[in-house]
Parts: structure tokens; C-alpha cells; sequence
């Protein structure tokens, strides 16, 4: 099944290298830009996948949205460099407009593995490297952390959750990953948005990321 894909990017180099990558597969590139504006001010009506190389930062935000207000029912995938938004406009641009993120220099192997997963429904987004660029930030801001949780807070259930949440799987990867039920993966995702004071999922995924210590710790 062909699947008709945009490619955009300012650097000419990755766009055919990106082209070159997808030759042979199911992603059919129908069309190739150097900005967002580009294929928001042309749309491409029959385009279910869009991959688009930008940074993200408080240029981007802005234009992110804008695309997937004009592509609302096309993936969105993001390859980027650089990441200079506070954890709370990176959470939100994770959620609301992008279905994966990966690094520019992705291996063209992973790339297909993702946009492949990102076809099926999957969500896919490199935690640990924005994590890792944004820890400095997130130091600045929170100081010490007094009220570091431990965890005797989760249960045993809880923690096997929190440890997959900043690998982006869904409540169906989850659930089989764990052999539960889907409706029961939902219940505690609940729960520890309550327990951590989370938002929504992403907020959830970013802060088990941060806290990947309790995953470590033995209850008592």
C-alpha cells in the first residue's frame, strides 16, 4: 500500500538523503519543500505523512501547529537537532501535534522502523535525549528536590508503567508488554497522573524520565 509522503526541510542534502532512504518502500514522496509555510500555503490533500526536519524551539512552535492544523489527519514526524522549549512547551508540542520526534542523524533504519510504527498507530519519541538536553534546565528551575519520590510510593505494577512511559508505547503495546488488560493499563495511567501531579501522559513520560531512580529502588 503506497503512502503518500512530504518531506520538508531547509537543507537540500537531507531531503534527498531522507528520498533516498524511503526509495523502494511503501512511502511514496509526492512532494519535497525547504518550509512548513510551503505545503500550508499549497496543501497536499492526499498526503498521509508528512516528516519534517526542524528545530524545536519558540521559531517552531508556531508553524508545528499551523501544520497540523492543515494536515489534521496526516502522521507528523519530526527530525531534530536541537530542543530549546521548557519542559512544559515541549510536553504540550509532543502531545498535541507530532507523532514521533527523532534526532536528524537518525540511522535510516530507524527511521523506517518509526514512521512505520507511527503508521500503525504507535507514538514514538526519544526521552532519554530530551531528557538528557534538557536537564540542565530543569535543574535551574526545580533546585533541590526535597519531596524526591521513592518507590514505597508506586506499586510494583505502577513502576512497570512509569518505566515504559518515556519509551512512547501506547496503552496496547503496554498491555501486552505486561499481559493485562488495555482498560487496566488506562486505570493506573489515572492513578499515577494524580500521584505526580501530571497533566497528561507526555508530562507523565517526562517526569518518569527524570525520576528513572525509583525503578531502581527495592520497597521496603
Amino acid at each position: 500500500m503506497q503512502i503518500n509522503t512530504l518531506i520538508i526541510s531547509p537543507n537540500m542534502l537531507l531531503r534527498v538523503g531522507i528520498k533516498a532512504s524511503l526509495d523502494g518502500s511503501q512511502y511514496e514522496v509526492i512532494r519535497e519543500a525547504s518550509k512548513i509555510s510551503d505545503v500550508i500555503e499549497e496543501k497536499s490533500d492526499d498526503a498521509q505523512l508528512v516528516v519534517a526536519c526542524a528545530d524545536l524551539d519558540g521559531e517552531t512552535v508556531g508553524p508545528i501547529n499551523a501544520l497540523k492544523d492543515a494536515y489534521p489527519e496526516s502522521r507528523i514526524v519530526i527530525l531534530t537537532q536541537n530542543i530549546g522549549l521548557t519542559l512544559k512547551e515541549l510536553a504540550d508540542v509532543l502531545e498535541r501535534n507530532l507523532d514521533a520526534c527523532l534526532t536528524a542523524d537518525t540511522a535510516p533504519s530507524v527511521i523506517m522502523q518509526t514512521l512505520d510504527l507511527v503508521m500503525l498507530g504507535e507514538r514514538v519519541f526519544p526521552f532519554a535525549l530530551i531528557t538528557s538536553m534538557l536537564s540542565e534546565q530543569i535543574g535551574q528551575k526545580r533546585g533541590p528536590d526535597v519531596s524526591r519520590p521513592v518507590a514505597t510510593t508506586f506499586s510494583a505494577r505502577e513502576r512497570q508503567i512509569l518505566e515504559m512511559l518515556p519509551r512512547g508505547l501506547s496503552n496496547k503495546f503496554i498491555a501486552r508488554e505486561l499481559q493485562i488488560s488495555e482498560p487496566t493499563v488506562k486505570v493506573h495511567i489515572r492513578t499515577l497522573l494524580r500521584k505526580i501531579g501530571a497533566v497528561n501522559r507526555t508530562q507523565a513520560a517526562l517526569w518518569a524520565a527524570r525520576h528513572a531512580e525509583i525503578f531502581h529502588d527495592e520497597p521496603k
